[in-house]
């Protein structure tokens, strides 16, 4: 009997090598492709799946969206794996997760609709949040354990050959990048714990701020350790 089929999409990140290995040993992995922010779902993929379709499409901390009618060509289930528990859908989820205070972090594996991060959940991993934790190792470990559920959700979908729903929900919609960026914005006025807050919750080597405006310019906060990499000065 031949091997069901699967699409994998995936970010460039550490885990992918592995993500892809895993995917080819259970399925007839039929494409994997890294995507980045900004770009656009691949022409000739979505060709191939809108006459042929797949038993499985997974997206693997995935930044790009995946349009309706290519989901609609899946017959297993399209699963995202999203690296934030469902209190926190759509982006920031880790910066908001430390500003609040959120003694408990996690992963989430839901199904994929047309309506980002709103799509059944099929399982939540959820870990503490130590007061050591900082935006860096948060993320980190949100990855780690994001490998994990792929793991897990791969191998069920492979023996069992259909996903079974955890009955949790998504608490509110999903964060855009717009209201993102106007939270990470910080004003001279801000009182100093509130300044600290935000710093613990967003400085990440590769996340642009916490910003402060001046004028017509926008600056990103650099970390004091001469180490960190620089920060540059961020277009409005």
């Amino acid at each position: 009997m031949s091997r069901r089929s699967c699409v994998l999409l995936m970010a460039d990140s550490p885990h992918g090598s592995a993500a892809r290995a895993w995917a080819a040993r259970l399925f007839d992995l039929r494409a994997a492709e890294r995507l980045g922010p900004g770009d656009a779902f691949p022409q000739a993929l979505a060709a191939d799946l809108l006459e042929n379709g797949t038993d499985l499409l997974i997206s693997y901390l995935n930044p790009v969206i995946v349009p309706g009618p290519i989901l609609r060509t899946v017959r297993i289930a399209a699963i995202n794996i999203h690296p934030a528990p469902p209190e926190w859908p759509g982006v920031g989820c880790v910066c908001y997760a430390l500003y609040e205070g959120d003694r408990e972090f996690g992963v989430t594996a839901h199904i994929m609709t047309e309506r980002v991060d709103q799509g059944p959940i099929v399982r939540v991993l959820r870990f503490p949040v130590f007061d050591s934790d900082d935006n860096e190792s948060l993320s980190r470990r949100a990855g780690d354990y994001s490998l994990v559920l792929y793991y897990e959700i791969l191998g069920e979908v492979a023996t069992a050959g259909e996903v079974r729903l955890s009955g949790e929900r998504w608490r509110g919609p999903p964060r855009t990048w717009a209201e993102f960026r106007r939270w990470m914005t910080l004003s001279a006025s801000d009182p100093p714990d509130e300044i600290r807050r935000k710093i613990r919750a967003v400085a990440h080597p590769q996340l642009p701020g916490p910003f402060v405006e001046l004028g017509a310019a926008r600056f990103a906060y650099a970390a004091e350790d001469e180490s960190s990499p620089p920060r540059r000065e961020v277009p409005r």
